[in-house]
């Protein structure tokens, strides 16, 4: 045993070697990568030889940083990447950190690789210096360093700009934590944190920009550049306290200090002139709605309830959110609905019920998701079935008339708003891209979902898709059409096998769900599927397979002569034969799933 330990050990310190000498060049980045990925899961796992690694780690990035230093040479980007990825694995452990701090590790590290610059740095590069601070912010020593250096600056830097989503959604991600894990340890170094993240929002500069509407305006660019990124940042990071808020954090003190800092009166209202930039409606509305839900929750933690002037102020609010989702404001449709789907959902949660209808505040979340989500009933209004022949079917289609029953009744409130958006998105002549950015928003907020909201969202991407492919069959020339929006498609099969498994969606939930596997075989049957819905669509069927969709719930031993399980072996062995790996894989894990459910009583 000892002899293997030691044979890994003389590996693990030659690779490092080589990497330090410059030797190491043929998929260098990838290679590096699988190694930090493997060693993060064993340490994780707290396994051996996990604890043997990182300390010839710890010793190589001591000996990095030295020659770095004393040589002035600045190594490759991987290298660099790889360097602060691994020095972030090790200082989650405070003992860890604490050793590479005594030596002045991070500091020489930091200055020397220039990491935190805004220009002409590698996204990788600013990410795993990201990543690295981030798990400063896992203990006490770490939170210390952070209060004392000034380096967070960098990433607050980061943060507000806007050239890599990646970048400025984890930096954004980062001071949001940095809020909440100093709050307890220094309260005046996090309300200076929060004064200098609101300093462009002084009222002197609200003053000095025109209102206006014309987006060629000059103050109106000036408006823009400087104030978006700003109110986005503010928008998130109260997103992210709300949230907490919503799933029982009970720690609320940085928002009450965003809140404090506001000066609601004043600023809010400079905020609705700035607003008339047609650039900024969605990010000032949303700070000005979760500013509100403050104020009411303040009310309610303080116990300083009145049940009419509560009343009132969320009928005021309700109004008000109305008025943002309009037509004319069109760019920002899709993401007030998804705010406004969580908004109404944390209300519904957190906001007590005075004399009002009981679900009124869910009602609202449920009808927000139904609107954000409507570009994909318009995608398939205008590509797959007209109006007329998917009002012609509903008499032979039982489920899907209780279906659209049920959104009519869901909707009722919001039917002028729902009309008015299908028109103009029918017209749209880039409807399919507007759909890809919504497709991904029903699998990222799911974690809001009800049972009911979860089931909804799951027969529109199901829907969506059986019209899809019944039109290809009657119009094979629409083919085309779908082959060239291939991402759109396999991000809807993605949401129908993520959300059939995260919620175990079945036929007690739906219906509709006892056609999925049929729908699934059917769905590969069309020529030309590329190999990612190919690979997306066998996982959809091993979802299904798992959760025993069949109605009389024998799924393995189905002897119905049309059934999907009639077609369904010959489909997984031409799979298995498939020239991509992918594909081989999926089918076989098709298999495999079959086979332990057939050992099983569940079936």
């Amino acid at each position: 045993m000892e002899s293997r330990v030691s044979h890994f050990k003389s590996k693990i310190i030659r690779v490092l070697g080589n990497l330090l000498a410059g030797k190491c060049e043929v998929r260098i980045d990838e290679c590096l990568n699988k190694f930090l990925e493997v060693l993060e899961q064993q340490e994780s796992k707290e396994i051996e030889s996990a604890f043997v690694v990182l300390e010839i780690c710890a010793q190589w990035l001591e000996k990095a940083v030295r020659m770095w230093s004393a040589t002035e040479l600045t190594p490759a980007t991987g290298v660099i990447s790889f360097t602060m990825n691994l020095a972030s694995l090790l200082s989650k452990n405070e003992g860890k950190f604490l050793r590479l701090h005594s030596n002045n590790f991070f500091i020489e590290l930091l200055v020397l690789l220039k990491a935190g610059q805004i220009g002409g740095v590698a996204s990788s590069v600013k990410l795993a210096y990201v990543k690295m601070l981030s798990s400063f912010l896992e203990h006490k020593s770490g939170i210390h360093w952070i209060v004392v250096c000034s380096f967070w600056e960098n990433i607050f830097q980061f943060s507000l700009t806007t050239q890599d989503g990646d970048v400025t959604k984890e930096s954004t991600l980062f001071m949001s934590k940095l809020l909440e894990k100093t709050i307890d340890y220094d309260e005046h170094f996090c309300d200076d944190v929060v004064k200098r993240i609101m300093l462009p929002l002084d009222a002197n500069f609200y003053r000095s920009i025109k209102p206006s509407t014309d987006l060629e305006d000059a103050d109106d660019e000036v408006a823009t550049q400087r104030l978006m990124p700003t109110l986005k940042l503010i928008g998130d990071i109260l997103h992210y306290f709300l949230d907490g808020i919503l799933f029982d954090k009970t720690d609320y003190r940085v928002a009450f200090i965003f809140l404090k800092n506001f000066h609601l009166e004043e600023r809010i209202s400079d905020l609705m002139v700035i607003a008339q930039s047609k650039c900024l409606v969605f990010d000032v509305a949303r700070i000005v709605f979760m500013i509100q839900f403050l104020e009411l929750y303040f009310q309610v933690v303080t116990k300083n309830v009145y049940a009419t002037s509560f009343n009132a102020s969320l009928s005021r609010i309700r109004n008000n959110f109305i008025a943002t989702l309009s037509v004319e404001n069109f760019d920002h449709f899709d993401r007030s609905s998804k705010f406004g789907h969580f908004y109404w959902k944390l209300i519904h949660t957190k906001i007590p019920n005075f004399h009002r209808e009981m679900n009124e505040s869910l009602l609202y979340s449920t009808q927000c998701l139904v609107l954000m989500l409507l570009p994909q009933f318009s995608v398939t209004l205008k590509y797959s079935k007209s109006l007329g022949q998917m009002k012609k079917e509903l008499s032979h289609d039982v489920f899907r008339e209780d279906f659209i029953h049920k959104l009519k009744i869901l909707m009722r409130e919001a039917v002028r708003i729902l009309f008015n958006l299908r028109e103009y998105l029918l017209a749209h002549p880039n409807l399919f891209q507007i759909a890809k950015r919504v497709a991904p928003f029903a699998k990222e907020s799911r974690r809001y979902y009800t049972t009911e909201q979860a089931v909804i969202v799951f027969q529109i991407q199901l829907y969506s898709l059986k019209d899809l492919t019944s039109a290809v069959r009657e119009s094979p020339e629409k083919m085309e059409i779908f082959l060239n929006e291939m991402d759109y498609v396999q991000q809807v099969l993605e949401n129908v096998t993520v959300l059939i498994s995260e919620f175990d969606i079945s036929w007690k939930d739906s219906f509709d769900s006892i056609d999925v596997m049929a729908f699934a075989v059917d769905f590969l049957s069309v020529p030309d599927w590329s190999p990612q819905i190919v690979v997306q669509t066998l996982k959809l069927i091993n979802v299904a397979t798992a959760q025993c969709m069949t109605p009389n719930l024998a799924l393995l031993v189905d002897s119905t002569a049309d059934s999907a399980t009639t077609f369904l072996g010959p489909l997984l062995y031409a799979k298995l034969l498939d020239d991509g790996a992918e594909v081989k894989e999926a089918a076989l894990e098709v298999i495999c799933t079959m086979g332990r459910m057939s050992k099983s009583s569940k079936c």
